[in-house]
């Protein structure tokens, strides 16, 4: 079994971005691929699988604006 969907980021925080997650059934798990992060996640279920996909996207969205924001817009504080 092989399906193909759309998923989009859903925190707030971060740009509204869809994702492919390429899923496969590989024995009693399943598989998810997102090639735009070049990222694999699984899961028992279906379910448990996109939820760990839902992290990675997070994980490395978060390393993107961790890398984008200068250490002072992290931590809110300002120069006076």
């Amino acid at each position: 079994m092989h399906r193909r969907c759309d998923a989009s980021d859903w925190s707030r925080d971060m740009a509204n971005k869809t994702y492919t997650l390429d899923v496969r059934k590989i024995g009693e798990q399943y598989e998810i691929t997102i090639p735009e992060i070049e990222a694999t996640a699984t899961g028992a279920t279906f379910d448990e699988a996109v939820e760990n996909a839902q992290r990675a996207i997070i994980a490395a969205e978060s390393k993107v604006i961790r890398v984008r924001k200068p250490r002072s817009a992290q931590i809110g504080r300002t120069v006076a």
